[in-house]
């Protein structure tokens, strides 16, 4: 039977790179539960493409951030077989610098003018090597104010709003909210409750409702 490369992960495979932010993260794979019905398994080798990472069982190496690597493990039996199977490992770039520009919201025009007053709260946005010096919202090309909190009017319907944070060493993130403006509803009428008197007419037994009146009191002399 042949043998067969079997994974056994340590660690997330999707990673961030470490708060060094040195632009790589040391990733750990484990392929000792390879396994060879008929034989055992000799010798183990670890690549990147054509670049040898290592030959043992387990590899720890350090990946690149932005890119996603192929890594193939080739295992070799003592009857000179082989066996491959691979794994990708993506390394997401270290954010140092993160907008948050809330929540989405949604509320109504409550005095239905058209439209409604909303607060933007960016203050959930952080930089973990420096300090956020500017706060920019805008809608599409519109810039609606500056400051980490805006109180800004939006017209009835649905808005994006994008918040563009920048930091004392000129990096910029954003990060997009939703608005929407839910239009004002009109009153509903409601008729004040009202006992009828049935009584029937002349003509017929139909009948016809006497709505009661209010009793009047004579004014005293």
């Amino acid at each position: 039977m042949p043998i067969s490369p079997r994974w056994r992960r340590q660690g997330l495979i999707k990673r961030s790179v470490m708060p060094t932010n040195d632009g790589t993260e040391t990733v750990a794979v484990d392929g000792s539960a390879s396994y060879d019905p008929d034989g055992s398994i000799v010798a183990y080798e670890w690549k990147e493409g054509t670049t040898v990472l290592g030959t043992g069982k387990t590899l720890s190496d350090d990946f690149t951030a932005g890119a996603t690597h192929v890594i193939a493990l080739t295992v070799t039996d003592d009857g000179g077989a082989t066996a491959t199977d691979t794994v990708n490992i993506t390394v997401n770039p270290y954010q140092h610098l993160v907008a948050n520009a809330g929540p989405d919201q949604a509320v109504r025009d409550s005095d239905g003018n058209g439209w409604e007053n909303v607060t933007l709260d960016g203050s959930g946005s952080s930089d973990t090597d420096g300090i956020i010096t500017d706060w920019a919202w805008a809608e599409g090309n519109s810039p609606l104010g500056t400051g980490q909190i805006l109180m800004t009017d939006f017209t009835v319907g649905s808005h994006t709003v994008t918040l563009a944070v920048t930091d004392d060493g000129g990096a910029t993130a954003t990060d997009s909210v939703n608005i929407t403006v839910n239009p004002n509803q009109p009153p509903w009428p409601m008729l004040a409750q009202t006992r009828l008197s049935l009584t029937p007419t002349k003509m017929g037994r139909r009948l016809l409702p006497l709505m009661d009146r209010p009793v009047m009191t004579p004014m005293a002399a």
